[in-house]
């Protein structure tokens, strides 16, 4: 944290702002993928399920 204290203020958020976007795309593109691998395993009675379809909408 003191990396952002020595920057200028427009720097340091736009530093931080960075580091959140890349998080959260990781974040989606990761469960994205789990999401696809499990419908090629045995869960994929589970994720066809109406709960599933239901939360997906």
């Amino acid at each position: 944290m003191d990396f952002f204290l020595g920057l200028p203020l427009g720097w340091a958020i736009a530093a931080l702002f960075g580091g959140a976007m890349i998080r959260s795309n990781t974040t989606y593109w990761l469960g994205r993928g789990v999401a696809a691998g499990a419908r090629r395993t045995r869960l994929e009675k589970y994720a066809d399920s109406e709960l599933m379809r239901r939360r997906r909408r």
